[in-house]
């Protein structure tokens, strides 16, 4: 979860600049943010999306809907 949450503050300080490096970043988010445990990744990417970076608004929710995607995966084959 340290890692996580450190993935979750670069981005929501922008310290992965514009483009291609936010893309790298935010797809290695969605397939890799924990998706058990008491952290909800997928909120924090969407709340991101709506008050972030705009240019940055369509890949902090595809990754979003990643993360709660596989959340809900774990959570029915619990």
């Amino acid at each position: 979860d340290l890692l996580a949450r450190a993935v979750i503050d670069v981005l929501r300080r922008g310290a992965a600049g514009p483009g291609r490096a936010a893309g790298t970043l935010l797809g290695a988010a969605a397939r890799n943010l924990p998706v058990t445990g008491g952290a909800d990744y997928a909120a924090a990417l969407s709340e991101l999306a709506e008050n972030g970076t705009p240019g940055w608004a369509p890949l902090l929710r595809r990754a979003a809907g990643a993360v709660a995607a596989r959340r809900t995966f774990m959570e029915e084959i619990r």
